[in-house]
């Protein structure tokens, strides 16, 4: 028994590795598709006796030479009952990501209990039971990471295998209910910590 969890485990963590090499290999698409430009400065064609000083070619196409953030196909704004804004949960064509619009800990409940244990690792559970039985293919496994900065302040989850278009829609429904709920709970706690 604890060597097939700890067999899924690592399969699971081998599977994020593999999301996160090709998301970076995207990224270094896009940063070679804007390299074109720069070349361009580096042979300046041959300038006139008395011409102006040459602009390097960078500095005049300017933001059209960098690379645009990568825009979400769907975001869902996460508000309290009475208006105040929470966060988003952002839909990319790889994965979800999901953004605290305030500053929280991810040691403040009910964020571990519930949204991790609860909601996240069921969702993984049910997955990994439908990977076992073949009829779920193991890199759309459900999963998640937490970004965080200095101190444990959550800046970010990015969830990965929501692929499937027979559950997307419904475990993003899921995914958002409990989130804005837990980050309410949380706010709550923060304030009342004060």
């Amino acid at each position: 028994m604890y060597e097939q969890s700890l067999t899924d485990f690592l399969r699971g963590k081998i599977a994020e590795l593999e999301r996160t090499i090709e998301a970076r290999r995207r990224y270094l698409e896009l940063l070679d598709r804007s390299a074109p430009g720069e070349t361009a400065a580096a042979e300046p064609a041959p300038a006139p006796a008395q011409a102006p000083p040459q602009v390097p070619a960078v500095l005049v196409l300017g933001e059209q030479n960098r690379p645009q953030p990568e825009q979400p196909l769907q975001e869902i704004k996460l508000q309290t009952k009475a208006g105040r804004e929470l966060g988003a949960v952002r839909v990319f064509p790889d994965r979800v990501e999901i953004e605290p619009s305030f500053t929280i800990r991810k040691n403040t409940p009910p964020f571990q209990k519930f949204l991790i244990e609860k909601i996240f690792w069921g969702m993984k559970s049910k997955d990994e039971e439908a990977r076992d039985a073949g009829k779920l293919d193991p890199g759309q496994v459900f999963d998640w990471e937490l970004v965080e900065m200095d101190g444990g302040v959550l800046r970010r989850i990015i969830l990965h295998g929501l692929n499937d278009p027979s559950v997307r829609e419904r475990r993003l429904r899921e995914i958002a209910s409990a989130t804005r709920w837990t980050f309410e709970k949380m706010l709550e706690r923060t304030k009342s910590a004060f």
